[in-house]
């Protein structure tokens, strides 16, 4: 759930500037290597925000990126109990659905070209469910969606197993997995 703090803004961009000095100053391949900043709560939209400060970074230009996680929206990508603040959805891909995602991604591309800091779309996947199945062809879409929106604006997309993708016993993916990765091969 959420809190109805304020976001510290101020200690994220002192974590991730500690960070960045702490790495550079190690030497070697660490003077110059490509470093991952956490966004806030790796959400689109509290990143997205001029609260949310690059680090100053002793490497010069392009060295760094911003990592950022989609689980949006989390009653169709992970709940799967009913609670207080919202309920299972089982499906994904009206109208409104696919313009919230179009929405976040160009919001999160529109921050990524004003911060000069190219983006990581970290992880990004859907639950199957347990308790509240999620229809099939909708993860597919949910999943093929993000995909899309992410290397359409040069985010680079990571697509999450949670734990029932791919069979630990032969690494084969699950049928929706495969449709994704079948989706978005050049």
């Amino acid at each position: 759930g959420s809190s109805n703090n304020a976001p510290d803004y101020a200690a994220l961009n002192q974590l991730n500037q500690l960070f960045v000095t702490t790495v550079r100053a190690q030497g070697g391949y660490n003077a110059s290597r490509a470093l991952l900043i956490a966004g806030f709560k790796t959400d689109i939209d509290l990143t997205c925000v001029d609260a949310f400060t690059v680090p100053n970074d002793p490497a010069g230009p392009g060295r760094l990126f911003l990592s950022v996680h989609y689980y949006t929206p989390y009653t169709f990508c992970g709940l799967d109990s009913v609670e207080s603040w919202g309920s299972p959805q089982t499906t994904w891909g009206t109208n409104a659905d696919k313009a919230m995602l179009e929405g976040l991604f160009t919001k999160l591309a529109a921050f990524s070209t004003k911060q000069k800091l190219p983006v990581i779309l970290g992880e990004f996947g859907v639950t199957l469910g347990e308790k509240y199945p999620r229809d099939p062809a909708s993860r597919t879409l949910w999943m093929q969606s993000v995909a899309k929106a992410s290397m359409s604006r040069n985010i680079v997309p990571v697509l999450w197993d949670t734990g029932s993708e791919i069979k630990r016993t032969d690494g084969s993916f699950s049928k929706e997995f495969q449709a994704v990765m079948d989706h978005i091969q050049p």
